[in-house]
């Protein structure tokens, strides 16, 4: 599910997915559907979104994660690490078993 929610400013926030669980866990990604590398300034976006919504939802322990198809700067897969954002550039998927 899409969610949208505010700054104390009013400036409009949106993350792409929330998914939660039973234990009280949410997690929150980000998707870059671009062909080139999302940079530095995309990764401080997402953290102020995480930010913003971990203030509005302080008993919920967030687990945030980016999905870039176009890949990560090298500075900005620091970052994900540094500030603990899971990273991916492709979704697998499974087919039972099966080769198409």
């Amino acid at each position: 599910m899409r969610i949208k929610f505010q700054r104390t400013d009013g400036k409009e926030m949106e993350i792409d997915l929330k998914a939660e669980s039973d234990c009280g866990s949410v997690i929150l990604i980000e998707v870059k559907k671009m062909k080139k590398a999302i940079g530095v300034n995309t990764i401080r976006d997402f953290i102020e979104k995480i930010d913003r919504y971990s203030d509005l939802h302080p008993k919920q322990k967030v687990l945030p994660a980016i999905l870039s198809v176009g890949g990560f700067t090298t500075k900005a897969k620091a970052l994900c690490q540094s500030e603990k954002i899971g990273m991916a550039t492709t979704i697998p998927y499974l087919i039972n078993d099966q080769k198409r």
